[in-house]
């Protein structure tokens, strides 16, 4: 992520599955993920004529070791992606990918979420709808293309394949 370590909070492991998974509110659907991705162009040529104290200032971290700061703007997409919803916090499991071409280089982001109320609640923070300013990295991300899916459950029948119910 434009040289900053990424994906630093992600849920711990025994927290993943009440982020990700689909619980008992939708059953046909239970232990399934939604999953949301976006193809992003970055803007390399812009971010790399800001100083190193403007970087850190966009994404919330010290660039060297990823150490949150205090005093980050509320900006930045550490504070931006930081949601709480009626006193939920919005949480998702996410890891990003580079790309490149001759023509273009950025990240491939994949999330995963039991609602995807989660990454809306994110996003819309990001872009400055939830509440004021939006993330300073939407400056040098473009997004290319997306989507959002549903992700079967593992069948607990060998002789089933993923999201064979569906056909049912």
């Amino acid at each position: 992520m434009l040289g900053f370590i990424d994906g630093t909070a992600n849920p711990a492991s025994e927290d993943r599955p009440s982020v990700a998974l689909i619980g008992d509110t939708d059953p046909l659907f239970r232990d399934g993920s939604y999953m949301a991705f976006r193809k992003i162009r970055e803007d390399v040529t812009a971010w790399d004529k800001l100083s190193l104290r403007a970087q850190e200032d966009a994404v919330g971290r010290r660039k060297v070791d990823s150490a949150e700061y205090p005093d980050a703007p509320t900006t930045s997409h550490k504070k931006k992606s930081d949601v709480k919803l009626a006193g939920r916090e919005m949480k998702i499991y996410r890891r990003s990918y580079p790309f490149w071409s001759p023509f273009e280089s950025g990240l491939l982001f994949i999330c995963y979420q039991a609602d995807l109320d989660q990454y809306e609640a994110i996003k819309k923070s990001m872009l400055g709808v939830a509440r004021g300013g939006h993330d300073r990295l939407e400056d040098f991300y473009h997004t290319v293309d997306g989507g959002y899916y549903f992700m079967p459950p593992r069948p607990a029948n060998r002789d089933e394949f993923i999201g064979d119910f569906l056909f049912r």
